[in-house]
């Protein structure tokens, strides 16, 4: 039985895509450019933000820092709700505290990024320990996150669950040595030959491989 469930945030309990559009087609229409679809958006989360950014604002490397930092500050402002997150996550992460599991998050977003968004709709205090991009700790797929989390809890690998929606989230948990759990109602695909726990379409069906 494990102990502590780890989740990706991004296109596994934040259905951020939305957002994301709003904010990005915001800056674009300021620079005359037409408003992109939210597929466009939904292709590039899972890949990184400065891929998200470079593509979706046409700009070129020596100008990503700057407009990566104005978008953090322009979804810094934006007030999450509870419709952003998917059916039954909410729900998911109550019946998981309630059952006594740890419960973590491992982000590539920025930390105070995740932190605002989970004390917007007051979800911060379901989770043990949230690690985001704190410009110090190696981002996934490198397993430092996860092992940060483990060691912080005094939590082993054995007992280690993670849920996420990509690739990048898949070889972090194969480099952490963890089990792994897809969520196909994200943002990524998995290659043909990962080998996980599980596929899951809707975060409630968790339970049944707890």
């Amino acid at each position: 039985m494990y102990k502590l469930v780890i989740f990706d945030l991004d296109g596994t309990l934040l259905d951020s895509a939305r957002i994301i559009k709003k904010i990005i087609n915001k800056i674009r229409r300021h620079e005359k450019k037409d408003s992109l679809p939210i597929q466009f958006y939904k292709e590039r989360i899972s890949i990184g933000v400065d891929k998200l950014i470079s593509d979706s604002l046409d700009i070129k490397k020596s100008s990503l820092d700057s407009k990566k930092e104005y978008f953090r500050k322009q979804y810094f402002k934006y007030t999450t709700t509870k419709h952003d997150f998917y059916p039954t996550s909410i729900s998911t992460l109550h019946y998981l505290k309630k059952k006594g599991f740890a419960t973590a998050i491992a982000s590539n977003k920025p930390i105070f990024l995740c932190k605002k968004i989970l004390s917007d709709i007051k979800i911060l205090n379901l989770f043990d320990l949230v690690v985001g991009d704190d410009n110090q700790t190696p981002l996934k797929p490198d397993p430092q996150q996860i092992f940060s989390i483990m060691r912080k809890l005094k939590i082993k690998n054995k007992d280690t669950l993670f849920i996420g929606d990509s690739q990048i989230d898949y070889k972090t948990s194969r480099n952490a040595r963890i089990d792994f759990i897809f969520f196909n109602k994200g943002y990524g695909m998995l290659e043909k030959d990962c080998k996980t726990l599980g596929k899951i379409n809707t975060l409630e069906k968790l339970k049944i491989y707890l």
